[in-house]
């Protein structure tokens, strides 16, 4: 749970960073400041390695959920196994008429 859980804060951090840098862009262009290639292509790839970074939390998300999943199926079908098992025999013993 911890880790899914520092996975989506990471995740968020990523995605208000990268909407900074939006925002930055934005106002820089709709200011009449224009940005040289060099600042463009800078946000350009800060906005592209937090793109990936956010991917790469989300998959981390995505697997301790998988994981956990198969935990809670292998704990519900070896109840239920055990529960059919019990309540077998009765089903068994019933005296033929």
């Amino acid at each position: 749970m911890a880790t899914f859980a520092e996975a989506g804060e990471t995740a968020g951090r990523h995605r208000a960073a990268a909407e900074r840098l939006n925002d930055l862009e934005k106002r820089n262009r709709t200011g009449g400041e224009a940005l040289d290639d060099v600042s463009i292509g800078r946000i350009s790839s800060f906005l592209k390695s937090y793109s990936e970074m956010r991917k790469g939390e989300q998959f981390v998300m995505g697997e301790v959920r998988a994981r956990a999943r198969e935990r809670i199926r292998w704990g519900a079908s070896l109840t239920l196994l055990a529960l059919a098992l019990l309540t077998a025999p009765i089903a068994w013993r019933r005296p033929r008429m």
